[in-house]
């Protein structure tokens, strides 16, 4: 099933586990619909200053890390695909 509708996408950098600067555009989860987000199954537990978000681009989810990220989020709103 793919839902396709306006969100807001962040783009923000920080740096990986690896230690390398990763530029990420994605969507917070907070920010679905709740005909996606009922169909989790459960809720990860992390660590304070991480988030699990969908990354745009790989069409994933992943984890951004608040907590080395460089600079400032920005935002706009544009149409994304989701599968879900």
């Amino acid at each position: 099933m793919n839902i396709t509708q306006q969100f807001p996408v962040y783009t923000g950098t920080f740096r990986n586990k690896s230690g390398f600067q990763r530029e990420m555009r994605f969507i917070k989860v907070s920010d679905f619909p709740t005909s996606i987000t009922s169909r989790f199954k459960k809720t990860r537990q992390l660590k304070e200053g991480y988030e699990t978000v969908y990354d745009v681009d790989l069409k994933q989810y992943r984890t951004f890390n608040y907590n080395t990220m460089s600079g400032q989020l920005s935002s706009a709103t544009r149409t994304v695909t989701i599968s879900v």
